[in-house]
Parts: C-alpha cells; sequence; structure tokens
C-alpha cells in the first residue's frame, strides 16, 4: 500500500472531523424523519428505539385491536399535486437582443430539452418532492458520468456521414437520500451559503476503483448502522407490528453478506474562500485519501450555488 504523506494524513483527518460534526448536528432529526415516513405508510403504531436504532412497534394492551386510518398519505399527495401540477418547461432566455445571443439560446433550449428528457428530471422532481415532504429537504446531485455511451457523427469521404457509439460521457442526474447529505451550519436555509458540505454513501469497491484506478482500496466489512436508512424505511409495512421486524432481518442478512463489497465514500465540498478561490473538494474512503483539489467540480465555483446540487425545500425557512 502507498505510503500517505503528512499532509495527506492531516487531510483525512480533516474529513473525518467534520463528518462527525456534521453527523451530530444533523442526527436528532434522524428519528422524526423515520417516523415522518412511517406515518404516512400507514403505520401509526411505531416508534423510534434509541437502544435498537429502529423503528419498533408501540407496547399495548394485549388482545387490543388497533386501527389505522392513514389520513396523512391524502394531505401529503395533495400538497405534491400543488408542486407538480405544472409541467416544467425549460429554456434559456437571451442576455441580448443580438441575432448571435438568440440563437445560442435557441440553441441551448433544445440541449436542455434533450437532457431533460434523457434523465427523466421530470421524475426526478417528483421523487425530491416527495423526499422534502417528509425530511424537510429534497435534492438533485450533478455529476459527469464516464461510462455514458453516446452517438457521435463520423464523416466520410464521399460527404456522407455515418453514426457510431462511442464511451464519452455524459452528464448525470442523481436524487439522492436526505441522509446522504451533512451541511456544516444547520442555521443557513439556501445551501449554496453553506461553508462545506458533504455527501456520505455506501458504494462498492468496483466503483470506488473504476473512479480511481490508482487507489488501493478494499471493502471495511463494517456494518455502517448510521446509513441504513434505505432498509428501516424500505421495510416499513402498514400491515401489523410483526413484518417489519421480519423484513429487518432478512435485510440485514442481505447487507452481511455484502458487507466487503462496499465501502464508505466521504465527500467534502468547501466553499470558494480567499485560501481556494474556486472552492476545494477531497473525497476519503476507508482511511484512504482518493482526490484532493483546489477546486469544486463541474466548474460551479462563481455561481450563487457553488456545490453541484440543487436543494428542493419543504417549507423556506432556516433550522431546519
Amino acid at each position: 500500500m502507498t505510503e500517505q504523506t503528512p499532509e495527506e494524513r492531516e487531510r483525512i483527518g480533516e474529513v473525518e472531523e467534520a463528518h462527525d460534526a456534521f453527523l451530530e448536528i444533523r442526527s436528532p432529526h434522524d428519528p422524526q424523519w423515520y417516523e415522518n415516513r412511517a406515518m404516512f405508510r400507514g403505520q401509526h403504531y411505531v416508534k423510534w428505539s434509541d437502544v435498537d436504532q429502529r423503528l419498533v412497534p408501540v407496547p399495548t394492551t394485549p388482545g387490543r385491536i388497533r386501527l389505522a386510518i392513514n389520513r396523512v398519505m391524502p394531505k401529503v399527495r395533495a400538497r405534491m399535486a400543488k408542486f407538480l401540477r405544472d409541467r416544467r418547461v425549460p429554456i434559456a432566455i437571451p442576455a441580448t437582443r443580438d441575432v448571435k445571443d438568440k440563437l445560442n439560446a435557441r440553441g441551448t433550449t433544445l440541449a436542455i430539452e434533450y437532457q431533460w428528457k434523457r434523465c427523466g428530471i421530470e421524475a426526478k422532481y417528483a421523487e425530491a418532492v416527495f423526499n422534502a415532504s417528509y425530511t424537510g429537504h429534497g435534492y438533485f446531485w450533478y455529476h459527469w458520468d464516464e461510462n455514458v455511451i453516446t452517438r457521435v457523427v463520423i464523416p466520410g469521404p464521399d460527404g456522407q456521414s455515418t453514426y457510431e457509439d462511442a464511451q464519452l460521457g455524459d452528464i448525470n442526474v442523481e436524487v439522492p437520500s436526505t441522509f446522504e447529505i451533512l451541511v456544516e451550519d444547520p442555521t443557513i436555509a439556501f445551501i449554496g451559503n453553506q461553508p462545506r458540505i458533504m455527501r456520505v454513501r455506501l458504494v462498492r469497491v468496483e466503483d470506488i476503483t473504476a473512479r480511481w484506478p490508482e487507489a488501493e482500496v478494499t471493502g471495511d466489512g463494517v456494518d455502517h448502522d448510521a446509513l441504513r436508512y434505505a432498509q428501516r424505511i424500505g421495510t416499513l409495512t402498514a400491515n401489523g407490528l410483526g413484518g417489519f421486524a421480519a423484513a429487518h432481518g432478512a435485510a440485514d442478512a442481505g447487507q452481511k453478506s455484502e458487507k466487503k463489497q462496499r465501502i464508505l465514500l466521504k465527500e467534502l465540498f468547501e466553499k470558494p474562500c480567499p485560501s481556494y478561490p474556486k472552492g476545494r473538494y477531497t473525497a476519503v474512503a476507508n482511511g484512504v485519501l482518493l482526490e484532493d483539489r483546489p477546486e469544486l467540480p463541474l466548474g460551479f465555483h462563481d455561481l450563487q450555488n457553488p456545490y453541484p446540487c440543487t436543494d428542493f425545500t419543504d417549507t423556506q425557512q432556516a433550522g431546519q
């Protein structure tokens, strides 16, 4: 394994310290988010257990019949409909009345419409709005996917062009779970004003080695309990008290078989500052510094929101 320099070890320590601090700030909100999702699914007789670190049935008198009348789902769906009733139409507006600017704006609109359909932005926006309905935030996350196959034009000697597929990459838009995003200051409502943000997620080892071929990382084999939000939410059922526990156990068994194939990726994004005019990006996995560069990805450093994500807040207020 490649020996790390003192500067690299110091930077890894800074990322780990930021992760622990950001997660400590966000953790008190997690139980309420789980209970909100349970209420939406009609499982009204559960609560968060700090001991078991999961949703557990609320104690009741033996033989008592529990009725679940889901009044939360219709209200959430009606509220979401207000966000989604008007279909978004992408459009680029020319900065001036110059003919070149108008033609440029028209071409840009066509390009955005193509990406809008290719990435399925309309469906992903609905997903982000739903995430915001029970956590207060929904996100779009942008990145460049080098594995995307695109069609290119090959000019022929006789003047006729042919089309071929090539692995040139393209933009991609994800809808990450709200649990993956950590911020430094929870009192700041607009994510573009955050001094630092993090994205923490479990990824496959082969994805790490494909993106950073020189990195020597292996699955840590650790059961990252804090990142089991997908299982806790996915196993919620509305048909009683035992279904969740049974599904939870099955999910645990499946997770244990894949522990060594996954790894915790921590990405730290820092806003532009005098020391780093274009911001800073650092990626760490299993104590290994994967990347550390003095600029944010995708060249968003000069925008109002320099981070490669968009935050759709359910309610525009600070301190969520």
